[in-house]
């Protein structure tokens, strides 16, 4: 587990948000039936909420005379990656504590014991794999091509007045999607991570290899200073950084199983999300 992020296990995170939902549900009804006052936030205005998704290259050393790139990582392997495939499959932001908690607790034991007994609090459960949307969903799914590093800059979405102080961001292969077979036979159907090149121990030869997974794999984050996001009165750009210098680093390829080198390299990506955050206060409606 980072110490930066919690990741969450599909199974658990799908119990979590079933619970949450009810939660929230009923924790709505009940505020109602007993008389207690609802913030009324009808006239705060929506805001903008601005996604990026944003490449680091330190650490690589690109080819001069063709596409891709070479490093060196943690334990002197030198690695030569000629085509890299990742599909990001959302990033939103998460509601504060109190956004997520007051609902909750207003059914007492049942949403609290249920949570912690999953090991979560609500705003984690909110996180996970849910299926729960939040207006700030960026719902992609988005094939990057990991050799190019192009910047997403997508639209920009309009978010109703929420107080948010975490980033979900997860990375997972499409349920289903149709067959995305590239220039020089890659099939990316149902692949979250996709990397071939050669590898180099040394004082040994160049080894081939080609990285193919389907795990899936998320990480929940705090928003950096100020660390919030009132989208009732701000405009934001989240930009998501990630790195693939650090993506071969523990992984000795010619002594780990394969399920160990994609674990390594996908928790590697998760462990260099970085976030930065710019809020603009100046528009206003009417």
């Amino acid at each position: 587990m980072s110490s930066r992020g919690r990741t969450c296990p599909r199974h658990v995170c799908w119990l979590a948000a079933t619970v949450l939902a009810f939660a929230t549900t009923l924790g709505a009804d009940a505020e109602e039936r007993v008389g207690v006052e609802v913030p009324d936030r009808t006239s705060r205005p929506s805001h903008e909420i601005r996604w990026r998704l944003a490449w680091s290259r330190e650490g690589i050393i690109p080819f001069p005379d063709r596409p891709g790139f070479a490093l060196t990582n943690d334990l002197g392997h030198r690695v030569e990656v000629e085509a890299a495939w990742l599909t990001t499959w959302s990033t939103a932001l998460v509601p504060c504590p109190e956004a997520v908690g007051s609902r909750a607790r207003s059914l007492g034991w049942f949403a609290g014991r249920a949570l912690t007994e999953l090991g979560l609090n609500p705003t984690e459960a909110f996180a996970g794999h849910t299926g729960i949307g939040d207006p700030s969903a960026l719902d992609l799914p988005q094939l990057e091509d990991l050799i190019r590093l192009a910047t997403v800059d997508a639209a920009p979405m309009e978010v109703p007045p929420q107080r948010y102080c975490n980033l979900h961001l997860l990375v997972a292969r499409p349920p289903g999607a149709p067959a995305a077979v590239l220039p020089g036979g890659i099939d990316l159907s149902r692949t979250s991570l996709f990397l071939r090149g050669r590898w180099t121990v040394p004082g040994g030869k160049p080894l081939p290899f080609i990285i193919q997974t389907a795990r899936a794999d998320g990480v929940l984050l705090p928003l950096p200073a100020p660390g919030v996001i009132d989208t009732g009165r701000q405009d934001a750009r989240v930009t998501v950084w990630r790195s693939v210098g650090t993506l071969f680093d523990g992984v000795d390829l010619p002594q780990m199983e394969p399920a160990e080198v994609e674990r390594r390299a996908m928790r590697n990506l998760r462990d260099s999300v970085r976030l930065e955050l710019t809020l603009n206060e100046a528009r206003t409606d009417g």
